[in-house]
């Protein structure tokens, strides 16, 4: 049996083999009637791997590696070691025409008819005309479906071409890159001459809300990378008061990568943070006494830290965070096929013109589990950490450095401090009611 691990002065102990935060007086009933957690494992092989592939439920599109900005912290920016760089290198409309006939195929006795078309770049805006092509012969091929369009964008070319309103007009969900107040946005998403984006982006949100307040609320949501040496409560402060974000549909924070870079050094959850956050939870705490509406922002950093759901698993598996090729499709501008968006190009697994390998699909799926079973079984945190394909990607092979292994444990313990802190003052329930 694993050791329990104590928090806030034995108050709470985490018990491992349980997968149990809990108040250090029930321990011993926990322990002599509580059930331990069953480890099991999931085999693949290429018959498996067919069949997974058919609740693909989105397929990307990228319809170019081309941006109009050069944003500092950016995987694409040169500072990640096994990513492309950008380049004017663009989809055409045969790739994209071939690789919706091969989906199709794929995917037409699905029982759901339900399925999402995304776009990635790059900046996909710059690549407009070839974006109205796919969507138009995706309608014809899925026509008795029903198709949700999605679109990452950093946000600065709405305003051009009658964007918005054709935006609009397919209902698309956009998620557009704000990075909170003007000081902290500029810092980093620049465009290519080194000037600012904010303003722009600003005025771009105002103008959907002024076209439509209800596709506002509905489909757009803010992405906030948030860089070590800026300020999380200047983000929250700007969200919270800025009258706009008051209507948002959602936001969504996470830290700039720094996984195989030269661009940050390693970084842990340290005191500047924690008082920061400090500051913030107790305006959110104090929404939630006073019975006051939390804002978009409010639900995001609550999120950040509600891990109920992970606590909630009985059952464990080494590859319990990764998609086993089922959720996605990733289609670069030269037809090849990845399994999402965030990976970093060295694990092709198919292409237009052949389709899927589905040996090449096994043997990288043994390969991660192989990876995760050597670092994480003897981890005490296994059961609540997220990894999946793209986060331990190296150069064509995976890998778990130590250090990104402390900085799981130092996020994971702190996760649960806050989980604690917010749970004894009813947050997460008063966040989840309607």
């Amino acid at each position: 049996m694993n050791e329990q691990i104590y928090f806030n002065n034995k108050e709470y102990s985490y018990l491992p083999d349980y997968n149990i935060l809990t108040n250090t007086k029930t321990e011993n009933i926990l322990k002599k009637y509580g059930k331990t957690v069953k480890n099991r494992s999931i085999l693949l092989n290429e018959a498996l791997v067919r069949e997974e592939v058919k609740r693909i439920n989105t397929i990307v599109f990228e319809l170019t590696e081309n941006c109009n900005l050069r944003c500092k912290y950016c995987i694409y920016s040169g500072h990640f070691y096994f990513h492309r760089k950008h380049s004017k290198n663009c989809m055409n409309f045969d790739i994209a025409r071939k690789t919706i006939d091969y989906f199709y195929n794929l995917l037409k006795n699905s029982p759901d008819n339900e399925i999402g078309l995304a776009f990635y770049g790059g900046e996909p805006l710059l690549n407009l005309s070839l974006m109205r092509e796919i969507v138009d012969y995706f309608e014809k091929r899925f026509y008795d479906w029903k198709i949700h369009y999605i679109l990452s964008t950093n946000g600065t070319l709405l305003h051009k071409k009658d964007i918005i309103k054709y935006m609009i007009s397919k209902e698309f969900d956009m998620r557009i890159s704000i990075d909170g107040p003007e000081k902290n946005h500029d810092a980093y998403r620049v465009y290519i001459n080194g000037k600012g984006t904010f303003e722009r982006i600003i005025r771009n949100l105002e103008l959907i809300y002024k076209k439509s307040k209800r596709y506002f609320s509905e489909h757009i949501s803010i992405g906030v990378t948030h860089s070590s040496e800026l300020s999380l409560l200047e983000i929250y402060d700007f969200f919270n008061n800025k009258k706009i974000f008051e209507y948002i549909g959602s936001i969504s924070i996470g830290d700039a990568s720094r996984i195989n870079s030269d661009l940050y050094d390693n970084f842990e959850y340290e005191s500047n943070r924690k008082a920061e956050e400090d500051r913030i939870f107790e305006q959110i705490k104090s929404k939630v006494r006073e019975k006051k509406r939390l804002l978009a922002i409010d639900r995001a950093f609550i999120e950040i830290y509600n891990i109920q759901d992970k606590l909630d698993k009985r059952i464990y598996f080494h590859t319990q965070s990764t998609c086993r090729f089922n959720s996605r499709a990733f289609i670069t501008v030269n037809g090849d096929f990845h399994i999402c968006e965030r990976g970093n190009h060295r694990f092709k697994i198919g292409d237009y013109r052949n389709g899927y390998d589905y040996k090449k699909m096994v043997d990288i799926y043994y390969n991660f589990k192989k990876t995760l079973k050597k670092s994480c079984s003897r981890c005490s945190y296994r059961f609540l950490c997220d990894l999946c394909f793209a986060s331990i990607e190296n150069d064509g092979y995976f890998s778990l450095s130590e250090e990104f292994c402390r900085d799981r444990r130092s996020f994971i313990e702190y996760s649960m401090e806050r989980y604690i802190e917010l749970n004894q003052e009813e947050v997460f329930e008063y966040a989840n009611q309607k």
